[in-house]
């Protein structure tokens, strides 16, 4: 994959990351409301955020991608070796500045890499060239 790899799409990334916000709310949203009603909402909504925060850290640490990125069949890599997938605490330490989002998505815009994808040394490819769509045809979101 190293010699021809292509770097997956600013849209394609965003919506990975959009179907892995979706499956986790779907999950912690009917597990949480218990908790909201017998603890209240002080107690329960500082660990909801926690435990989001956490998922969402933990998210690519299988194999490079989390299920958003499998199915879109995008991954994580090293930048230097697309071939290489990161261990899982270089991973972490890419999406952990998730809870600073919103510096991340401008660095995002600006660089075309995240912060984390810097401290971490990674990026986001096409899992399988024959799937990826024609690199020369930059104008295209999602690709």
């Amino acid at each position: 994959m190293n010699q021809e790899s292509t770097k997956a799409a600013f849209g394609r990334r965003v919506l990975a990351f959009y179907i892995d916000s979706i499956i986790l709310s779907a999950i912690l949203v009917p597990v949480i409301i218990p908790f909201l009603y017998r603890f209240g909402h002080d107690t329960t909504f500082p660990i909801l955020i926690f435990v989001a925060f956490l998922c969402l850290s933990l998210k690519d640490t299988l194999k490079g991608a989390g299920i958003g990125k499998r199915l879109l069949r995008i991954a994580v890599r090293y930048s230097a070796n697309s071939d290489l997938k990161p261990p899982w605490y270089m991973l972490f330490l890419r999406n952990i500045l998730i809870f600073i989002w919103p510096i991340e998505l401008i660095v995002f815009l600006v660089k075309k890499r995240k912060i984390g994808d810097y401290l971490a040394k990674t990026d986001v490819y096409f899992l399988d060239k024959n799937k990826a769509p024609d690199s020369d045809n930059e104008s295209t979101f999602i690709n």
